[in-house]
């Protein structure tokens, strides 16, 4: 599978201060094996890395006696914070993950955003950094917005875009979660969780470079991915 990941990367127009940032965005692994990510990761350095979820499968409540942290997504964080910065932002398959997880994460060196945000220096970049998790807190979300900056939400859920972020001030939001669609016809996804048939976010720049959605380096439903490749984006502000 993995011998197949497709390096996608996109320019955005930025700011002065933010212009030279290279940045990787990394989204729905589902603990798959990171070893050819990491590769790809280590060849393309980039100044920061964006996880926006699905990194752990944590969708059950379980008991903290019963609960391990995966081996392999820490393996993988620790690597990729050897690499450049690491933030990471929850999906829906991590909506259970118990605070000794979370704790598992920071130990790591990843900086875990879970309706909470950071102030980065980026290789000298100002960056404002939020996550936000599959049940937002927007009086968290109006706050960051509400901050001067410029701002990058990691947001698991594309179709939380217009529902809740497309009227804020925040600058960029980093999505995945669709997986791009599941089967592309005629360069257009057939089905995403959360938007149904046809769904409009799955792949690609949106919102005239205000939203960007990564297909994800796995496939985690029963259905083969068709047309569409897994990926890892890679975004240049210019």
């Amino acid at each position: 599978m993995f011998n197949r990941i497709k390096i996608r990367t996109y320019k955005i127009n930025a700011p002065p201060a933010i212009r030279g940032l290279y940045a990787a965005l990394v989204t729905d692994i589902h603990e798959r094996d990171p070893g050819v990510i990491l590769s790809i990761l280590r060849s393309e350095r980039p100044d920061v890395i964006f996880i926006a979820g699905d990194l752990i499968e944590a969708k059950k409540a379980l008991s903290v006696q019963h609960w391990r942290t995966p081996k392999r997504a820490l393996d993988f964080l620790t690597s990729a914070s050897e690499i450049a910065p690491v933030y990471y932002s929850p999906g829906n398959h991590e909506s259970c993950l118990p605070p000794s997880a979370v704790d598992d994460i920071i130990a790591t060196g990843a900086v875990f955003l879970a309706n909470a945000d950071t102030v980065a220096s980026i290789n000298g970049h100002p960056l404002l950094i939020g996550g936000i998790t599959s049940r937002p807190d927007t009086d968290w979300l109006s706050l960051f917005a509400s901050k001067s900056g410029y701002k990058i939400l990691l947001c698991h859920h594309p179709e939380y875009y217009p529902r809740y972020i497309a009227e804020t001030d925040i600058d960029l939001t980093l999505s995945g979660h669709a997986h791009g669609g599941q089967w592309r016809v005629f360069g257009r996804g057939i089905y995403s969780p959360g938007q149904g048939l046809f769904p409009k976010y799955t792949r690609g720049v949106y919102e005239n470079g205000r939203l960007i959605v990564s297909a994800g380096v796995s496939n985690h439903e029963p259905v083969p991915r068709i047309n569409n490749p897994l990926e890892v984006v890679f975004i240049k502000f210019e």
